[in-house]
């Protein structure tokens, strides 16, 4: 017979199991126990009361869109404030109701006085001006994005250039 003798790790494993357990009996383990809930607000650097939307893009960045037009970037540490005012390529004057990101990472913004911006490695842009906004994105790829209004008409879009071209097509039946 063969005796075999258990390796360091796995020794460790089972110490780090035994602790663990040791450790955690008796606790309670309700679900909150385990969370810090953490409120910002205008002494964190968040002066914004009124969030329409929010968005995470995929390098970790939260997007808050607000009634009077302004973007918040927070890092998980501090707030950035994006507005006209002081961001070229911005054009929210009048809120922003929606922010979509796409399957390529870049966040586009609504706007309430129509048209769209986009911001990802290259920085904040205007997409398209237009008093007829898009409630919603079905579809992007690389260069391509789909957007639906309220009345069912669909918008589509394609990058050719660094400019992106747009048409509007009716669907059967909603015309």
């Amino acid at each position: 017979p063969v005796l075999r003798v258990p390796s360091i790790s796995a020794l460790l494993a089972c110490l780090f199991c035994a602790a663990t357990a040791i450790c955690t009996f008796g606790q309670d383990a309700s679900p909150g126990q385990y969370y810090v809930i953490k409120v910002w607000g205008a002494d964190e650097g968040f002066a914004e009361g009124s969030v329409t939307d929010v968005n995470q893009t995929p390098e970790g960045y939260l997007w808050i869109g607000t009634l009077f037009g302004s973007v918040w970037r927070f890092d998980g540490t501090r707030f950035v404030s994006y507005t006209s005012a002081n961001t070229p390529g911005f054009v929210s004057k009048w809120g922003v109701p929606r922010l979509m990101v796409d399957a390529n990472g870049a966040l586009w913004i609504s706007m309430h006085d129509g048209g769209m911006t986009i911001w990802d490695k290259q920085g904040f842009r205007p997409a398209f001006y237009s008093t007829n906004q898009p409630g919603q994105m079905l579809w992007s790829g690389p260069g391509k994005v789909v957007f639906v209004y309220g009345d069912g008409k669909l918008l589509l879009g394609e990058l050719q250039k660094e400019q992106w071209n747009w048409q509007t097509i009716a669907l059967p039946g909603n015309q």
